[in-house]
């Protein structure tokens, strides 16, 4: 029954656990312009992982993408508290910059 493997993707792992330490975070670490800041800055690691690794000639490792999933999804869990609790609009606008920015890297990437 329990014999099938299943395989993670490195950033996923953290990203998930993330995701759950971000939503919970808010209202503890994080008030005000800082929680804001923070959506803005907790993915930008992983974003440059990836660029440095897409690239460039350099290899990833799995436990670099651990960690900056979990900064990663750390800042979507935080975003969609603020989202929720606090009908912060401006989670939204950060949303769509990074998702201009993922396109746009994305796009030069082909």
């Amino acid at each position: 029954m329990f014999s099938h493997r299943v395989h993670i993707c490195a950033r996923c792992l953290g990203i998930y656990p993330g995701i759950a330490m971000g939503f919970l975070s808010h209202g503890i670490m994080f008030r005000g312009t800082d929680a804001l800041l923070a959506v803005a800055l907790l993915p930008v690691p992983s974003f440059v992982d990836w660029a440095v690794t897409t690239f460039r000639d350099r290899r990833g490792y799995n436990i670099v993408r651990t960690v900056t999933g979990a900064l990663l999804g750390s800042g979507y869990g935080l975003g969609l508290a603020l989202l929720l609790f606090e009908s912060s609009l401006a989670v939204l606008g950060i949303g769509l910059v990074y998702g201009i920015i993922a396109f746009s890297s994305i796009l030069c990437s082909w």
